[in-house]
């Protein structure tokens, strides 16, 4: 049995606590804020099978119909890792998360750095962009900024589902965009529109 501190192993409690904490806090908003449910990444239920079936049962009803469809499949580089802060916070305000929380979002954002070089370190480099790797919040910081851009897709360049209201103009998975539209001219508007946002 230890009894000296030299004796003791040490453990990381900071690092555990806080993902555990966040873990938690990802539940709650996850449950409590509505999202576009085209964004299916790293949310509860089977979105994948849903992307997967959409895509599919709109070509076939639309090829029945002898109407044309364009699926544009957009993969979005590098988007964990360009993500403003600043803007992860606006999307988050805009969805609805409380001053408090927004506030304690930002200071886990807030002064970060990161050093380069090889046996001697360089001055360090603030950085502004991307989320925080493994932490539980940065799936749905991410979406908030996707729904975001997503949301403002112009739904009259998306297709009408058959029997049904319902207009399709794209569905999401993590960094990858499906933009659904009748013409060549509505894909390039909609790509025009994505990279705009």
């Amino acid at each position: 049995m230890a009894q000296l501190p030299s004796e003791y192993r040490p453990i990381t409690t900071a690092k555990i606590v806080a993902r555990l904490f966040h873990g938690v806090l990802a539940q709650r908003m996850e449950r409590e804020v509505p999202l576009s449910p085209q964004k299916k990444v790293f949310r509860r239920g089977d979105g994948l099978v849903d992307n997967v079936w959409l895509p599919r049962s709109v070509v076939r009803d639309r090829m029945k119909a002898m109407k044309t469809v364009f699926v544009t499949f957009v993969d979005v580089a590098k988007a964990f890792d360009s993500v403003s802060h600043y803007t992860m916070i606006l999307a988050a305000r805009r969805v609805g998360i409380p001053d408090r929380l927004l506030a304690y979002i930002k200071s886990l954002y807030s002064g970060t750095e990161t050093r380069q070089g090889r046996g001697q370190l360089r001055s360090p480099i603030r950085v502004a962009r991307g989320v925080r790797q493994g932490d539980p919040l940065s799936p749905l910081l991410f979406n908030y900024v996707m729904d975001w851009i997503l949301t403002e897709l112009d739904p009259d360049l998306g297709i009408k589902l058959e029997d049904s209201d319902t207009k399709l103009n794209h569905l999401a998975f993590a960094d990858n965009v499906s933009l659904i539209t009748s013409s060549c001219m509505a894909a390039n508007m909609s790509l025009l529109n994505l990279k705009l946002g």
